[in-house]
C-alpha cells in the first residue's frame, strides 16, 4: 500500500522539481526515499550528496555509512527498520545546504511522506533536518540527545553523521550521543 502511495508521490515530486527554478540546485534528479516504507522509524537528513544521486538512495554516502554502522551496533537493521529521506530530495550545488527558502518550498514533500509512512519515531540528522521537522530549533546543541513528542510522534534530534565523522567517529562524545539516541529509540519500540 505505502509503495503505491510513494510511487504516486515520486511522480508528483519529479514534476514539481523539474519546473522548480533555483540557482542552488545542481541537478533536478529526484531521490525521494529509501529503506522500508512500513518502518516505524523515519530518519530525516538534510540534502543529497553525489553518492545518493549516483545510487538513487538517500543516506548511502559517508554520512549514511556512519548512520548504518551505528544502527547495526545497537541492533537495528537499517534497511528494514528505517525509512530514510531528506528535507529536499535534490542535490544542492557544491554540496552546500539548501537555503531556508528552498527548504520551505519543499516542506510539503516531507509532510506527505509523514502522512504515508506514519512513523512513531523520527530521528533528525543535523541542524537543517531538525529545524525542518522541529521549527523551534534555533541552535542544535540544546536539542541533541533529547526526545520531543509532537502529535504522538517521538522526535530525536541528533548530530549529522558527517559532523560525527569530523569529531572522531562513533567513539567520540558526539558519536556516543548519537548511539545513545539510537539505543533510546530501540528501547521504546520493543
Amino acid at each position: 500500500m505505502n509503495t503505491e502511495k510513494l510511487n504516486r508521490l515520486q511522480s508528483k515530486v519529479e514534476r514539481f522539481a523539474s519546473t522548480y527554478d533555483s540557482p542552488e540546485i545542481e541537478t533536478h534528479k529526484v531521490v525521494l526515499c529509501g529503506g522500508n516504507p512500513n518502518a516505524s522509524i523515519m530518519v530525516v537528513a538534510r540534502d543529497l550528496g553525489k553518492d545518493e544521486i549516483e545510487k538513487e538512495e538517500p543516506l548511502i554516502g559517508r554520512a549514511g555509512q556512519i548512520l548504518r554502522k551505528g544502527a547495526v551496533e545497537v541492533g537495528f537493521d537499517p534497511v528494514s527498520d528505517f525509512f530514510m529521506c531528506n528535507t529536499v530530495p535534490l542535490k544542492p550545488k557544491g554540496n552546500k545546504s539548501f537555503s531556508d527558502l528552498v527548504r520551505a518550498d519543499f516542506k510539503w514533500i516531507l509532510n506527505d511522506l509523514f502522512k504515508i509512512v506514519l512513523p512513531s519515531h523520527v530521528i533528525t540528522l543535523g541542524y537543517e533536518a531538525t529545524k525542518t521537522v522541529f521549527p523551534e530549533c534555533t541552535k542544535m546543541s540544546p536539542f541533541v540527545g533529547m526526545m520531543f513528542e509532537r502529535k504522538g510522534v517521538k522526535i530525536f534530534p541528533n548530530f549529522h553523521p558527517s559532523y560525527i565523522s569530523r569529531q572522531g567517529g562513533l567513539k567520540s562524545e558526539e558519536g556516543q550521543t548519537f548511539l545513545n539516541a539510537l539505543r533510546q529509540v530501540k528501547s521504546l519500540i520493543r
